[in-house]
């Protein structure tokens, strides 16, 4: 495999390098995945919040499920 990609091969020996000399490298990987993680999950969520507020806005149909569920 290594012949196919040098390049892969290369880059993985240099992560390797980098993460001996940086005992924290492998830790601040864990946390950019984490953080990344959890702006998308943000998105998401802000996406979903503003498709309701909106689409409730004209209809009221929020208004009326809650009042049928919590019998108001």
């Amino acid at each position: 495999m290594s012949r196919k990609h040098p390049k892969n091969q290369e880059h993985q020996n240099g992560l390797m390098q980098a993460r001996q000399n940086d005992p924290h490298a492998g830790e601040y990987s864990i946390i950019k995945y984490d953080l990344i993680k959890v702006l998308v999950f943000n998105f998401i969520y802000l996406a979903a919040v503003l498709v309701l507020y909106y689409t409730n806005r004209q209809s009221h149909y929020l208004e009326n499920w809650f009042s049928k569920v919590l019998h108001f």
